[in-house]
């Protein structure tokens, strides 16, 4: 199956263009970008792409999709191009991915929750501790969710080199009825050995972890 790679931004050329995009650009800041990308594929019925942010300042993202994107009010520039990666056993890539890494745990009630993986594993650490070994557990938690996303798409994730290089707090609004989405994003970077050519191009296609409606899950990679 040949999915589609784009890189859409809001066009700036014109001053309604501007107008419009400084209103679209508001919007996206309100509930994170997912219904401004969401305007692209409006013929769908469940979501079949991935995308993530590419610019703080100008809404930008880059986004895989089994069907090109389709800009019915003019106000975006959009390239695509066909994405069919070729992938063998011991591949190794670098990757980068914004990714939403979580635990499920379920409550005394039996109810299933999702919990931050840094989170988690920081409530396992004396109190006295926490502040000292902040950085080096969460690190050790999101590695390790790595290493089982491998396991699962198809992939061994390399330590060597391997960064979290980042973490946001996200809120983001679902609109005035309903309530607010929170999750903590991380840019993870480093490399990995392809290990199932189909399992990791799923993944490629798919997404991994949480919040991909968000902007999260979307790995890049290149060839080393």
């Amino acid at each position: 199956m040949t999915m589609f790679m784009s890189r859409v931004a809001l066009r700036r050329d014109g001053s309604a263009y501007r107008a419009l995009a400084a209103q679209l650009a508001r919007g996206a800041a309100y509930d994170g970008g997912h219904a401004l990308v969401s305007m692209l594929f409006p013929d769908e019925t469940e979501r079949s792409f991935i995308w993530r942010d590419e610019n703080a300042t100008r809404f930008s993202a880059l986004i895989v999709s089994r069907q090109p994107p389709a800009d019915d009010i003019g106000v975006f520039e959009i390239r695509t191009k066909p994405y069919d990666p070729a992938l063998a056993d011991g591949d190794v890539l670098q990757f980068v991915v914004r990714a939403n890494p979580v635990v499920r745990r379920r409550d005394d009630s039996g109810r299933l929750h999702k919990h931050d993986v840094a989170m988690h594993a920081l409530r396992e650490v004396e109190p006295s501790e926490r502040a000292s070994r902040r950085v080096a557990t969460a690190r050790e938690a999101v590695w390790s969710w790595f290493v089982h996303q491998g396991q699962r798409h198809g992939f061994d994730a390399i330590e060597a080199g391997f960064d979290a290089v980042g973490s946001q707090q996200r809120r983001i609004s679902r609109g005035r009825e309903r309530d607010t989405v929170e999750f903590t994003s991380f840019d993870l970077a480093g490399s990995l050995t392809v290990r199932d050519p189909a399992a990791f191009t799923a993944a490629l296609y798919q997404g991994i972890g949480s919040a991909r409606a968000y902007g999260c899950g979307l790995l890049l990679v290149r060839r080393v």
